[in-house]
């Protein structure tokens, strides 16, 4: 490969490099008492920066994995840039021990939201863009149907158990 050929290629790899640390975005509706929250493991000094919208007030705050647990079982927890009713926000956290770091969107329990759009960064202490977050979403409407099924399926379970236990005493 030549010189000028390998320059073409460096220069086109480095023109590439920054649309390949752009931030998780998202677009997205929540129903009345849905959550939604990005997550990913961040060390001591790593900021998470962003800003956020959305068409109705939400809940909103950052947490580590231990604090996000205890917030689904409804425990007392320990949150950070925590606000209870906001329409948006810039985000600039730095986030203070190594742990997994949630990002949490919950709409109230009388009213969802139309539209969130979220812009979100987890940046290394070296400025690089960490930008592979997971994500979970939480529907109590679904959480609720999931019940059903799940005890729809044992009572099936159970009805089948006793045909076979009926049918091996009173077949002979």
């Amino acid at each position: 490969m030549h010189k000028r050929e390998l320059s073409t290629i460096i220069l086109v790899v480095l023109f590439l490099l920054p649309i390949a640390s752009q931030a998780f975005t998202t677009q997205r509706s929540l129903a009345s008492g849905e959550s939604y929250a990005l997550y990913r493991s961040a060390e001591t000094g790593w900021r998470i920066e962003g800003s956020f919208a959305t068409t109705n007030d939400i809940e909103f705050f950052i947490c580590d994995a231990g604090n996000y647990t205890s917030w689904r079982a409804h425990e007392p927890v320990v949150r950070y840039h925590y606000n209870d009713s906001t329409l948006g926000e810039l985000i600039n956290f730095t986030v203070p021990y190594d742990s997994v770091w949630y990002v949490v969107f919950s709409a109230s329990e009388d009213r969802g939201v139309d539209s969130l759009e979220v812009e979100i960064n987890y940046v290394n202490q070296f400025n690089v863009t960490q930008t592979q977050v997971s994500w979970v979403s939480h529907n109590p409407e679904l959480d609720n149907l999931m019940i059903g099924f799940a005890v729809t399926l044992v009572a099936i379970g159970f009805i089948a158990v006793l045909g076979v236990i009926w049918r091996t005493r009173f077949k002979h």
